[in-house]
């Protein structure tokens, strides 16, 4: 009895075209069959590079690893992509991924944070490049998230040296905090009204500056048009949202976009100076989970 072995099985299906390969690729992209899709999308790179159909193997490798958690090596094939590839329709995606594959390999506050920094940077990057992007917004949401965590590293060191009576390290510590994260908008508005009246916004404000306190008195000035009780605070930039809650039905997130700076008196009462977007857009997931739970615990403590 003479056996035969052999191992076709394991041996790539020569008569597909470059084009069915990549076709093959994207289904076990779909089907989450990473590895076997990055097969596929290195073969056509190999038989097929500086043509149309080698960019989107390349993009598409990216996401093989990005979508498998693999950062690193998503980060490495995305680069490629803009770096050789700078026609490519995907350049834009690929830059934003970037930005996201250095964001989630950024760690907790008290771990070292050069993948942070790093994050920072490429989103910086991407919304001067881009800033018509869909993803503009979501960027920005993601600046202000990383640099709270650098700032926050830095004072949680400084409290550490104080537990420790090391004052002078401490004192260092936060200083670098009110060093690098001293542009600070603020908000000026009544404590008692509403519909925006009397509210004003000054950006990068210091009252060393001459100018930007003149314009904070002018701002109180204003504000006590309206009301004697006066509220001053930090300015935190985001998109304006909001969530409907009806008994138990909890309603998607809806964003308003007014044409003017921020959702002013004009904005609420005048047909056409604002855009509903419903559900909201480019929220990420854990964000929208946070925004649901939030609206569903106030309306609950105020017994609505």
């Amino acid at each position: 009895m003479i056996l035969m072995i052999g191992c076709a099985g394991t041996t790539p299906n020569e008569k597909l075209s470059l084009s069915e390969r990549l076709e093959l690729g994207l289904d076990y992209l779909d089907e989450e069959k990473y590895l076997q899709a990055q097969d596929e999308f290195n073969l056509v790179l190999i038989r097929a590079t500086g043509t149309e159909l080698g960019d989107d193997a390349q993009f598409f490798l990216g996401e093989s690893y990005f979508l498998n958690k693999e950062y690193i090596l998503a980060i490495s094939e995305y680069e490629k992509l803009t770096r050789k590839m700078g026609f490519s329709p995907f350049v834009e995606k690929a830059r934003f991924r970037i930005c996201e594959a250095y964001r989630l390999d950024s760690p907790k506050y008290y771990h070292d944070q050069i993948y942070t920094e790093k994050a920072l940077e490429k989103y910086q990057e991407f919304v001067d490049d881009f800033p018509n992007s869909e993803n503009y917004d979501t960027a920005l949401e993601a600046m202000v998230l990383l640099r709270d965590k650098l700032a926050k590293k830095l004072y949680e060191t400084g409290l550490l040296y104080l537990k420790m009576d090391e004052y002078e390290p401490a004192r260092l510590s936060f200083q670098r905090v009110l060093d690098q994260f001293y542009d600070t908008d603020i908000v000026i508005k009544p404590s008692d009204e509403g519909s925006s009246l009397g509210l004003s916004i000054i950006k990068d404000f210091s009252p060393d500056k001459p100018n930007k306190r003149k314009e904070l008195d002018d701002s109180i000035s204003k504000c006590q048009k309206v009301s004697r009780n006066i509220i001053i605070e930090e300015y935190i930039k985001g998109r304006e949202i909001t969530v409907g809650i009806l008994g138990d039905k909890v309603f998607p997130i809806l964003e308003i976009q007014p044409i003017n700076k921020f959702y002013d008196y004009e904005c609420k009462y005048t047909k056409g100076k604002s855009k509903y977007v419903v559900p909201a857009k480019n929220i990420y997931k854990e964000i929208e989970t946070v925004i649901m739970q939030t609206a569903i615990k106030v309306y609950k403590l105020l017994n609505c």
